[in-house]
């Protein structure tokens, strides 16, 4: 993922987004809450802490986030299908898609 990045250090236009930090956006917004759509997430990394948190406080915004979808869907759907599945069998709920327990 890091060989189609085309930042320079010294160039101009801000710094490339990590590709593991876009990996963690998409694994966290989509088995936290659901979310689906690289706006919504852009929106989150604004004004939620655990998403700034997650950017290092650094923009991140809806095309990078759609880009990197659309270019590295097929590393997303295993690891999001796992993850799935792990939270759907640990669910002790019938009937809830998934449950938090302490």
């Amino acid at each position: 993922m890091y060989a189609e990045i085309r930042a320079v250090d010294g160039g101009s236009g801000r710094p490339a987004v990590a590709p593991e930090i876009l990996f963690t956006l998409w694994l966290y917004a989509t088995l936290e809450g659901g979310v689906g759509s690289a706006r919504a997430i852009a929106r989150l990394t604004q004004n939620h802490d655990t998403y700034r948190w997650i950017c290092g406080g650094l923009p991140v915004n809806y095309p990078t986030l759609s880009d990197y979808r659309g270019a590295h869907g097929s590393i997303l759907a295993e690891p999001l299908s796992l993850m799935t599945a792990l939270l759907a069998r640990s669910c002790p709920v019938a009937g809830l898609p998934f449950a938090i327990t302490s």
